[in-house]
């Protein structure tokens, strides 16, 4: 019985974040991708980056994220995503596992994806720091934000390797009061 209160709680809980919007403010790139891929745009939406390296266009639910990244080169990129993490609300660094992990290998090394010039991946993105099992139950993920977190700012940092050299862009977003009247102005 305790187990079916405690899933109908965080089913209610993860349920009321999902709809929280986010949006892209900036990304933080090396100074050398500046001169090797150019100026960096975000859309007006606040969901796409580009450059001449990568379009990286993101979605948010309340547990999870999925970021579908665009090989803008000729040349073929990895990403590495052992060395991803994520910028929770409090300022602490996570983590990130893709979407094809299953619970028990969390902790494992993954293997790079190599995205071919002019090919696009798109992967599900969460922080393993918040999955846990309810004894002989379904498995639980906890949002990345709740309305209760200090902040409202959170990051995904990504590093690229092209050509043998890394590149590791952080995408900063901010988590937009879903009343506010700034969404209201930024939708119209």
């Amino acid at each position: 019985m305790k187990q079916l209160v405690l899933l109908i709680l965080v089913l209610c809980v993860v349920g009321c974040v999902t709809t929280i919007p986010v949006r892209l403010t900036g990304v933080v790139r090396p100074q050398a991708a500046l001169e090797k891929f150019g100026e960096a745009k975000i859309s007006e939406d606040g969901y796409v980056f580009e450059d001449g390296l990568i379009a990286a266009s993101w979605s948010f639910f309340g547990d999870s994220f999925t970021v579908r990244v665009t090989n803008k080169t000729t040349n073929p990129i990895s990403v590495q995503w052992d060395n991803a993490s994520f910028v929770d609300a409090l300022g602490n660094a996570h983590r990130l596992v893709r979407g094809d992990v299953t619970i028990m290998n969390t902790a494992l090394s993954q293997a790079p994806i190599a995205i071919p010039a002019g090919a696009t991946s798109l992967e599900r993105l969460f922080s393993p720091d918040g999955i846990f099992r309810l004894s002989g139950g379904p498995i639980i993920v906890l949002p990345y934000y709740t309305r209760k977190s200090p902040t409202k700012n959170i990051a995904v940092m990504i590093p690229f390797e092209i050509d043998g050299e890394k590149e590791t862009y952080t995408f900063a977003f901010r988590v937009l009061d879903s009343n506010s009247k700034q969404q209201k102005q930024e939708q119209q």
